[in-house]
C-alpha cells in the first residue's frame, strides 16, 4: 500500500480506513486477458435474426451492418448457457450471407484527382453502387467501419472455434475478401466537412498555422494531388492499394482456382470481388500492411519469450504512409498515448521523451498504438487486413504450427482481435521490429511454409505432372489404381480425362455413370469427383479470348478457357443436359444399391451422392435464374428419384432403424442430409408457385432435420475425421475433403430459408402452430420419427415477443466449501412452468465424496435428472457447463 500513495495522492501521514473492494479500485493491471466475449448474468435466449431487407442506400448499408453486429453480440452472448458451437454456426453463416447476398459489393470508381475516366463515363456504374455518390457524415462512416471491423472478429472467431471443409475454406476466404472490399470502400469515401470546420478557411493565416484532419485518411489513399508526389515517391502513382496475400504471399486469385466452391453465391461473390480490387484506380499502387512475418526464433526455447512478428524497413510503403499521415494531424513529433497494460516488451529507450527517438520508432509507436483520435479509421483497417491475411492461411495448418489455437475450442472475442505491439527499433533507425499476437499475447505466430494442401484431383498425385498431356498418360508403365478399385484401362481413362480440366467435368460424370457408381466408395476417388466439379480453375474476366489453336497448348490453357464464375457454372449455363443427364444415372444406379440396412456403406455413398446432387442443382437454378437458360426435363427425372418415394423414403427407413439401435450420430448424418433434399423440394416449390411460397409440409420438414442436426450435432465427430484425415500418410499434402455431415450447409440452408419458415409461421392458425412447432420438438428429441404424422405433445406456443419474464438465481457455495457439511437451498419461482438448471463451468467437488443433489420438494425423497448425485472435477458431466444440456 505505501508504494502506491503517490499514484493516489495520498500523504503518508493520511489515515488508512480499510474497506471491501480496496485492493480492486487500487489495481491498476489490465485484465483484458482474463475476459471473454460478450456475456451477461441470463443473456437472451431468443435472438431475432430475421431481416429480408435489401440495403440499397449507404444510410441503408450502415444501419444494416450496425444491427448485424448487435445479433453477432448477443448469439456470442449465448454460448454462456448454451452450446457455444450452435452460435458460432449461426454467426458464420449469418455473416456469409450479409456479405455475400444482401450487401452489394461495391464497384470500382474513379479516384478524386481524375476529371474524366472510363468508370465516371458508365452512368450505371455509378447509380447501382451505393458507395459511389454517397457524402455521409464522420460519425455514419465511422459507425460502419467498426460495425465491419467488429463482424470479422466475429467472424474469424466463429470459424476458428467450428471444424472446417475444402468448401468451407473457400466460403470463408471470399467472405472475408467481400468485408475487405466493403471496408476499403467505406474508409475511401469522402464526409460532409462539419459546420464548426467550414470557418477555419476564413484567413490565409489559419490556412498556414492549422491543420486540415478532415477525411485525411481518405485523401491519403486515395492519393489527392498535393499528397501523392509525397506519399508515394513518384507522380505516376497515386493513392495506397491494401495488402491482399496471405502471409506466405498467396493471392486469393490463384489459390482459389483449386479451392472447392460448392454455393454459385460465392463464386459471384469471388468475380464481384476480384472486379472491384483489380479495376480500381489504385490496384497498381503501393500496398499497405503488406509486412512478411519473421519466424520465431530459439528453436525449442522459442515459446518462452515474446519474439517480433515483422521487421519493417525505414523506407517501407506502410511507414511511409504513417509519416505523411502524423503530418497531416501535426503529431509528427508526439506519441501515442501510453498502454493500460504497462511497459511493452522490448527496447524501452526514451519511450517517453519523442525527442530521444527515431522517426521510425515515433512511426511505429503510433500505427502500434491502441489509440488514434485524429485518424482511428486507421488502425481499424490495421486489423481488418491482418485479420483477412490470416484467414487466407489454412485453418488446419494453423491449428497445427500453434498449440495455442488447437487448445481453444470455443474463441472469445478478445483472443481472436490482434494485440499489437512495439518491440524494438535499432539505434540508427533503419528497422524497427514490430509484433502482433492472437488467441494468446505470449505466443509467437507460426505460419506454415507454403501452401501444402493440395487438390485430390492434382496429377502430380497420381504420379505425373501437373501439365501432363493424354500422350504423357499412356506411355506410363504403371498407373495409380486406387487399392485396385480400378483396372488399369479405367484408371488410364480417368487420368486422360483429368488431362485436359477445362472438359474433364461432363467426361468424368460419364465415366461413372457406367456402371462405376460402387468405385465412388473409394475415398480418394469420390474427393478427385468432388473436386473436379467443384473446383472452379482459372479465374479470368468476362472478356472474351479468341482461341487460334486446338488443341491449346497447356501454358496458354488458363488465360484462354478460364472463366468467372468457375467451369461448373459455365456448364450449368450453356449444357445443363450434360450435366443432369449422367447424374441422374449415377442416382439411379446409387439407389439400386441401398437394399441394407443403414449401417452398410452404400448408406454413406447415397448421402455423399444426395450432397453432390443438391449442389449440382443449384448451380443449374443459379444460371437459369441468372441467364433465363430453359429447364431441362432431366431435371425433373433427378427429383424424383430424391423424392417421397426415392432417396427421402430410404433415408426415413434407416432413421427408424438408427434411432431404434441408439445411434445419433448416424441419426444425425442421415437428418442433415435429408435437410438438403427438402431445401431441393422448397426451392421447386417456389418456382412453381405463383405466390413464391413453399408448403407448409416442406417447411414442416425441414424444421424437423435442421432442429434434430442442431440438437445433437456435437454428436457428428467432425473433429476426429479431421485428425484422421491429416494423420493418413497416404494421403499427405491433400487438402480436407468434405465433412461426412454437412453442419454448414444445414446453418446456411437454415439461414436462406428463415424468410419462408417466418412467412409459414405467421399465416397459420394456432392448432396448425401446435401441429408444426409440436412435430418438429417431437422430432429433435427423438420422440419421433420425421416420416410420420407424431402426437401433438406440446401445445399453446406463444410469439417471443409475448414471452413472460426470466427471473434468475444465483446458488452459489462459499469458496472453498466446508468439509463435513450438508448445505440445503430452497429455490422457487411461483407460477413459472418450468426450471431450467445450469452449473458453472468451475463447479467441481470431491468425486464420489461430495457431491449436488437437486430435489424435487423439501422431503429430499425424490430428485431431478437422470442421477441422484453431481459431482466430480470441472472436466466432468456437470449440466450446463460448457455447452452441455
Amino acid at each position: 500500500f505505501q508504494n502506491r500513495l503517490g499514484e493516489l495522492n495520498m500523504r503518508s501521514s493520511d489515515e488508512y480506513i480499510g474497506y471491501s473492494g480496496f485492493g480492486l479500485i487500487a489495481d491498476k493491471r489490465k485484465t483484458d486477458g482474463l475476459k471473454g466475449g460478450p456475456t451477461e448474468a441470463v443473456p437472451e435466449l431468443f435472438v431475432d435474426l430475421y431481416d429480408d431487407s435489401q440495403p440499397r442506400s449507404f444510410a441503408a448499408i450502415q444501419r444494416y451492418l450496425t444491427e448485424t453486429k448487435d445479433r453477432c453480440d448477443r448469439l456470442r452472448a449465448k454460448t454462456s448457457v448454451s452450446a457455444g458451437s450452435i452460435a458460432c454456426h449461426q454467426i458464420t453463416c449469418l455473416i456469409q450471407a450479409v456479405f455475400t447476398m444482401r450487401i452489394p459489393i461495391p464497384k470500382p470508381q474513379a479516384a478524386p484527382t481524375e476529371e474524366k475516366s472510363s468508370l465516371e463515363e458508365d452512368p450505371s456504374r455509378k447509380s447501382t453502387c451505393p458507395f459511389a455518390n454517397a457524402t455521409p457524415t464522420n460519425d455514419e462512416r465511422m459507425a460502419a467501419l467498426k460495425a465491419i471491423h467488429g463482424l470479422l472478429i466475429h467472424y474469424i472467431a466463429a470459424t476458428l472455434s467450428t471444424n472446417l471443409d475444402r468448401a468451407d475454406e473457400a466460403a470463408r476466404a471470399v467472405t472475408s475478401m467481400a468485408i475487405l472490399a466493403v471496408f476499403d470502400a467505406v474508409v475511401r469515401m469522402r464526409t460532409t466537412v462539419p459546420d464548426g470546420k467550414k470557418d477555419e478557411k476564413s484567413s490565409g493565416e489559419a490556412k498556414t498555422k492549422k491543420k486540415n484532419t478532415h477525411d485525411v485518411v481518405a485523401r491519403l489513399l486515395c492519393g489527392t494531388k498535393v499528397d501523392a508526389a509525397s506519399i508515394a515517391g513518384t507522380k505516376g502513382v497515386k493513392g495506397y492499394s491494401i495488402c491482399l496475400t496471405s502471409f506466405q504471399g498467396y493471392q486469393l486469385r490463384r489459390i482459389s482456382d483449386r479451392m472447392l466452391f460448392t454455393d454459385p453465391h460465392i463464386l459471384d461473390t469471388r468475380h464481384r470481388v476480384f472486379d472491384y480490387f483489380e479495376r480500381m484506380p489504385f490496384s497498381k499502387s503501393p500496398a499497405l500492411f503488406s509486412w512478411k512475418p519473421e519466424p520465431p526464433r530459439g528453436g525449442l526455447f522459442s515459446g518462452q519469450y515474446k519474439q517480433p512478428t515483422f521487421q519493417v524497413q525505414e523506407d517501407d510503403t506502410t511507414m511511409k504512409f504513417v509519416k505523411e499521415l502524423l503530418d497531416q494531424c501535426g503529431l509528427m513529433y508526439t506519441l501515442p498515448p501510453r498502454k493500460k497494460r504497462g511497459r511493452v516488451a522490448g527496447h524501452v529507450r526514451g519511450a517517453q521523451n519523442p525527442d530521444a527517438m527515431t522517426d521510425l520508432e515515433r512511426q511505429s509507436r503510433w500505427i502500434m498504438g491502441e489509440a488514434f483520435d485524429q485518424a482511428p479509421e486507421v488502425l481499424l483497417l490495421r486489423d481488418v487486413i491482418f485479420l483477412h491475411r490470416l484467414i487466407l492461411e489454412p485453418a488446419a495448418l494453423l491449428k497445427i504450427g500453434n498449440a495455442p489455437f488447437r487448445s481453444v475450442s470455443l474463441w472469445y472475442l478478445s483472443q481472436a482481435t490482434p494485440k499489437w505491439d512495439f518491440h524494438d527499433c535499432n539505434r540508427d533507425g533503419t528497422v524497427s521490429l514490430l509484433r502482433v499476437a492472437i488467441c494468446n499475447e505470449k505466443h509467437n505466430i507460426k505460419f506454415a511454409p507454403g501452401y501444402a494442401q493440395k487438390s485430390p484431383a492434382s496429377l502430380s498425385l497420381l504420379g505425373t505432372r501437373n501439365d501432363a498431356d493424354e500422350d504423357a498418360v499412356l506411355q506410363k508403365t504403371e498407373l495409380q489404381r486406387f487399392g485396385d478399385t480400378l483396372s488399369e484401362e479405367e484408371s488410364e481413362r480417368l487420368m486422360t480425362y483429368l488431362t485436359t480440366p477445362y472438359l474433364a467435368i461432363p467426361l468424368v460424370l460419364e465415366f461413372f455413370a457406367k456402371q462405376r457408381v460402387g468405385a465412388l466408395l473409394n475415398p480418394w476417388l469420390r474427393d478427385i469427383f468432388e473436386s473436379v466439379l467443384f473446383e472452379p480453375r482459372a479465374y479470368v474476366s468476362d472478356s472474351f479470348n479468341k482461341i487460334d489453336k486446338i488443341p491449346v497448348e497447356s501454358k496458354q490453357r488458363d488465360p484462354l478457357l478460364g472463366t468467372s464464375h468457375g467451369v461448373l457454372m459455365r456448364e450449368a449455363k450453356n449444357a445443363p443436359r450434360s450435366l443432369l443427364g449422367p447424374l441422374a444415372k449415377i442416382v439411379s444406379q446409387t439407389l439400386e444399391l441401398c437394399i441394407g440396412d443403414y449401417t452398410s456403406t452404400f448408406a454413406t455413398l447415397l448421402m455423399r451422392i444426395i450432397r453432390i446432387t443438391y449442389f449440382i442443382l443449384s448451380f443449374v437454378r443459379h444460371a437459369r435464374q441468372c441467364h433465363k437458360t430453359p429447364k431441362d426435363s432431366t431435371e425433373n427425372r433427378i427429383l424424383r428419384l430424391l423424392g417421397p418415394n426415392g432417396a427421402t423414403a430410404i433415408l426415413h427407413r434407416w432413421l427408424v432403424e438408427s434411432e431404434t439401435a441408439g445411434d445419433v450420430e448416424r441419426s444425425t448424418e442421415m437428418h442433415s442430409h435429408l435437410a438438403l433434399l427438402h431445401a431441393i423440394r422448397g426451392t421447386i416449390e417456389k418456382e412453381e408457385s405463383s405466390q413464391d411460397m413453399v408448403s407448409t409440409k416442406t417447411v414442416s420438414d425441414l424444421c424437423c432435420s435442421s432442429a434434430f442436426v442442431l440438437s445433437w450435432h456435437s454428436e457428428a465427430k467432425s473433429a476426429k475425421f479431421v485428425i484422421q484425415h491429416l494423420s493418413d500418410k497416404k494421403r499427405a499434402g491433400q487438402a480436407i475433403p468434405l465433412l461426412p455431415v454437412p453442419l454448414h450447409d444445414v446453418f446456411l440452408i437454415y439461414e436462406k430459408s428463415r424468410a419462408d419458415i417466418c412467412h409459414c409461421a405467421q399465416k397459420a392458425d394456432s392448432a396448425m402452430l401446435d401441429q408444426l412447432l409440436g412435430r418438429v420438438a417431437s422430432v429433435s428429441l427423438q420422440r419421433a420419427n420425421p416420416g410420420e404424422m407424431a402426437e401433438v405433445q406440446w401445445r399453446g406456443w406463444a410469439s417471443v415477443a409475448s414471452k413472460p419474464l426470466i427471473c434468475s438465481k444465483v446458488v452459489e457455495s462459499s469458496h472453498p466449501y466446508k468439509p463435513l457439511t450438508d448445505y440445503y437451498e430452497t429455490v422457487r419461482f411461483p407460477g413459472t412452468p418450468y426450471i431450467s438448471i445450469y452449473f458453472d463451468e468451475k463447479c467441481a467437488t470431491e468425486e464420489y465424496s461430495d457431491f449436488v443433489t437437486i430435489y424435487k420438494d423439501e422431503s429430499c425423497t425424490s430428485f431431478w435428472g437422470k442421477e441422484r448425485k453431481f459431482s466430480g472435477p470441472a472436466a466432468g458431466e456437470w449440466p450446463g457447463a460448457g455447452g452441455r444440456p
